[in-house]
């Protein structure tokens, strides 16, 4: 694609439930993504104590190719935002559904990167390519660590698929137990050996003989035309 591939990374961290590394993430993150061949093709664009409007205006702004949410989840409930005043603020898996449905315009790829996330990727998928979840609890060393190979796999121009079994292969030799954890889901219809993010390097063209060259001369053809035990999981009860 010829305009950056925009990966708006929202995190929230409320101040009532347990506390996690979301900043470490997103340090990870930018930095395995400089590290790619293709690193130029990408734009991070954080966003910290997200609450659910800030959710919508990003997806307005910046019509993202992966939206990537970094927080706690829930078993039953949704991902959890937060409110004005820091606290927990719970988005259905209904509604995020409903929103990314209407407002998908570039969006390619979700990452839901939160205990029991799995839930909500499944009906994300409904209209969005490919999304990614968590079928049980992930504590935040494999978080970041299935997050930043997970991009630095897309910055060398991997496919998604290739992308999230590396991210799965990190997971198992770092020996975080938590291999069988990330789940990948696409859209019906959708053949994942062909979703490619980034844009194939250019190549020059060969020089090649030009027959109505009298002196048998060449031209150039122009072709250019530390471990962390906290886990992701909101620890209350939603009535």
């Amino acid at each position: 694609m010829s305009e950056p591939i925009k990966i708006l990374f929202l995190a929230s961290n409320p101040t009532d439930i347990s506390r996690i590394r979301v900043d470490k993430e997103l340090r990870e993150v930018d930095e395995r993504i400089s590290l790619g061949s293709h690193r130029d093709q990408f734009d991070l664009i954080p966003h910290l104590a997200v609450r659910p409007r800030d959710l919508r205006r990003g997806l307005l702004k910046y019509k993202p190719h992966i939206l990537h949410f970094s927080g706690h989840g829930s078993t039953s409930a949704g991902i959890v935002l937060e409110d004005d005043d820091g606290k927990t603020k719970v988005v259905a898996a209904a509604d995020l559904a409903e929103l990314l449905g209407i407002l998908k315009d570039n969006l390619r790829v979700v990452v839901l990167n939160s205990c029991y996330s799995a839930l909500q990727a499944s009906g994300i998928t409904q209209t969005i390519d490919c999304a990614i979840g968590m079928n049980d609890k992930v504590g935040d060393r494999s978080a970041v660590i299935f997050a930043a190979t997970f991009y630095e796999s897309l910055a060398f121009g991997r496919s998604v698929e290739e992308a999230f079994q590396l991210g799965v292969v990190d997971l198992k030799t770092e020996g975080t137990g938590s291999g069988s954890i990330p789940t990948l889901l696409t859209r019906q219809g959708v053949d994942l050996a062909k979703v490619y993010l980034t844009a194939a390097e250019e190549k020059s063209p060969a020089p090649r003989k030009d027959p109505g060259l009298a002196s048998g001369g060449d031209k150039v053809m122009n072709v250019n035309d530390t471990t962390v035990n906290a886990k992701r999981d909101a620890t209350f009860s939603i009535s």
